[in-house]
């Protein structure tokens, strides 16, 4: 049977039915440092069974033949599986050595293998590498043999019309040919390894736009010689059966025009983790943004040239909202020439399946006294927020956010008081130098304390954002009342929200408390009772209302937001009743043994927040906590008759503490959060 014919009938079947895909099930960015050696990168990515493709590049070095982009697929391999490399930033053949000098050894159900190509496993060079799986609505490959005949269609399994195309000529020389939606017309064309803006070509497509079963070649030699090979990556655009509903999409491709008189948002429906860009009317370099190397909100941001080999650069303006990406007034020609229309393909942000499990999106350590140097912490999630504790120094509270950018945090007003995330008033944010105790690595599954820290006990959280888990927003401020979205995918239980720009309090909003209070994390107060910073409005499952404050809605000031959800088996949020002294004791049951536990009593002044944790102790036999509005050491001697805690099965026991309990006073509301 013609191979063609085969793919569209095995495409039909897989599009036909099965179970829910999700993009973090399709793509993957990944960061690794070469060794010289093979290593096996494990993304989750099933590449043996499914097919698919990935894209290297060095980030650190460039100018070299060793540090083109690199290009392999499941459809080119060599006898032993090995894949055969083609350069988007060259015109030439594909690369095909025979051992272990291939970009890739194998492709697994999991990820793949490295080789000892100098592309992607020089000593100390850093790398990144970006996978797609095939997938119907998301990403094809396409392998035929030219016949020089104008107007040939090629079968895909796609199963929907394509967004995007890259042609190369493996078997020769040849430019790489891209076709995207949003070009003049189905006459005109781009090249992956030029800088060139659009022209047109009827030789290329034929003139003829791609349907959701064929694209159309004509008898251009880039695309269709006699005898020559060729690949095709076949992006789809918009297709929207993903997701537990198999109603949502993962990718889009699509055009905007350039203004450099003020910021701008393209509204994708959708968190982009990836998108590359290309000015189709100026000679301008294409751009590769991730959100692994750094999409940063009201920063420069870590950017790839796909049509260069030259290292990485940071420069250009763009943020990541809930539904798209801002375009900076301020950014430069690759992405903002005023007047000047772009294509982009954006990626989606993973992931979109809904944890089963806490150990899938929190992780918590704890190091006493540390040796000098540097020390991972590493997680088997990618790592959305960090919160770092160094309470035997009085170091409270540093925390840093994928969306602010690696490596920044709060900086506290007072220099000899220093909060859980930074949580006393707090003046903008500052740049974590190697010294300091704790940073997010680049690297998406470690998280990486710096050099110094061996002075005393390190406790350290991270978060992984996930539906009806946790969230993260950045966002401007308005000045006026009004709403913020959201992609928690459920109602958000519990808010803090932080000014980024200036210098006020840690704002925290509970749905359990009701519309018109919040608490502040960074001091003991209780609830405040009026509605006044929340307008008086509850959280929904896509937005959280905020009115003219300057604490979360001050025109001018950037914020940041972090929006825990209720999960069974992840994360209950909740509230309890004090039943005081003298015995009084109170069951909380979680349906599981948490890990994290944050309480507040909310009624009264002066009590503290207390945060426990598994890694230090959650019992009446450890006795100690941390006060996150406070900067001092642990809470300690809370023991035999003066304990206030103690494990349960599937929760915990809130004892009376004969010393005056912060958790169990009688008759006060106390809000708690725990995370499996």
């Amino acid at each position: 049977m013609d191979p063609n014919v085969l793919n569209l009938i095995q495409g039909a079947a897989g599009a036909g039915g099965g179970d829910p895909v999700y993009v973090e099930e399709v793509f993957s960015t990944d960061l690794f440092t070469g060794t010289g050696s093979a290593q096996t990168i494990d993304n989750g990515i099933d590449l043996d069974g499914e097919g698919g493709m990935v894209w290297f590049k060095s980030r650190t070095t460039g100018g070299s033949s060793f540090n083109n982009h690199s290009v392999v697929d499941t459809e080119r391999v060599d006898s032993s599986g090995r894949g055969k490399s083609i350069y988007p930033n060259l015109n030439s053949a594909q690369y095909s050595p025979e051992g272990t000098a291939n970009i890739t050894t194998s492709f697994n159900s999991n990820g793949y293998t490295t080789g000892t190509n100098e592309n992607n496993a020089t000593n100390t060079q850093t790398l990144a590498s970006w996978t797609f799986r095939k997938a119907p609505g998301f990403f094809d490959i396409v392998e035929w043999t030219g016949n020089s005949t104008a107007g040939r269609e090629i079968p895909h399994n796609l199963g929907s019309v394509p967004g995007m195309i890259f042609v190369k000529c493996v078997s020769n020389s040849g430019h790489w040919a891209v076709y995207h939606k949003d070009l003049t017309s189905a006459e005109y064309l781009l090249r992956l390894n030029d800088n060139y803006d659009e022209w047109a070509d009827s030789a290329m497509w034929d003139s003829t736009a791609p349907t959701s079963t064929v694209f159309t070649v004509g008898a251009d030699p880039d695309v269709n010689y006699t005898n020559y090979t060729y690949v095709a990556y076949i992006f789809a655009h918009d297709d929207q059966s993903f997701g537990d509903d198999e109603d949502e999409s993962i990718i889009k491709c699509g055009t905007y025009t350039g203004n450099s008189s003020a910021d701008f948002e393209v509204d994708l429906g959708w968190e982009p983790q990836y998108i590359m860009f290309k000015s189709i009317d100026g000679d301008y370099n294409w751009s590769m943004f991730d959100s692994m190397r750094g999409i940063v909100s009201g920063g420069d941001e870590n950017y790839l040239y796909p049509n260069l080999n030259v290292s990485e650069y940071t420069a250009e303006r763009i943020s990541l909202t809930p539904n798209g990406f801002i375009v900076d007034a301020s950014a430069g020609v690759l992405i903002n020439n005023n007047g000047d229309d772009y294509i982009y393909m954006a990626i989606r942000r993973g992931p979109m399946k809904t944890p089963e499990a806490g150990t899938e999106v929190f992780a918590v350590e704890y190091i006493s006294t540390p040796t000098s140097g540097t020390t991972k912490f590493t997680t088997n999630f990618p790592v959305d927020m960090s919160w770092a504790n160094v309470p035997s120094q009085g170091t409270i509270g540093w925390i840093q956010d994928r969306l602010r950018g690696y490596p920044k945090y709060g900086l506290h007003a007072t220099q000899d008081n220093y909060q859980i995330m930074r949580t006393h008033d707090n003046y903008g944010e500052s740049t974590f130098q190697p010294n300091n105790p704790f940073f997010l690595a680049a690297d998406k599954t470690s998280i990486t304390y710096g050099n110094g820290i061996n002075n005393g006990d390190n406790l350290s959280f991270a978060f992984g954002r996930a539906p009806g888990f946790f969230d993260v927003v950045a966002y401007a401020g308005t000045g006026s009342y009004g709403t913020v979205p959201h992609n928690l995918g459920a109602i958000p239980y519990l808010i803090i929200v932080k000014n980024r720009s200036a210098a006020y309090n840690w704002y925290v909003q509970s749905y359990d408390l009701g519309k018109d209070t919040w608490l502040q994390l960074n001091n003991a107060e209780a609830k405040a009772g009026n509605g006044s910073l929340f307008d008086s409005t509850l959280p929904t499952d896509s937005v959280f209302s905020v009115a003219n404050m300057s604490g979360n809605n001050a025109s001018g000031n950037d914020y940041i937001a972090y929006l825990f959800g209720k999960l069974p088996g992840v994360c209950e949020i909740g509230t309890y009743e004090g039943t005081g002294q003298n015995g009084g004791t109170t069951d909380l049951d979680f349906g599981f043994s948490p890990r994290f536990l944050l309480i507040k009593n909310a009624d009264t002044n002066n009590y503290s927040w207390a945060l426990f944790d598994s890694a230090t102790g959650m019992s009446s036999s450890v006795g100690k906590y941390i006060r996150p509005n406070q900067s001092y050491d642990y809470a300690s001697g809370y023991t035999g008759a003066n304990a206030i805690i103690d494990n349960i099965t599937d929760g915990v026991r809130i004892l009376d503490g004969n010393s005056g309990s912060e958790l169990n006073q009688s008759g006060d509301t106390h809000l708690y959060l725990a995370i499996a």
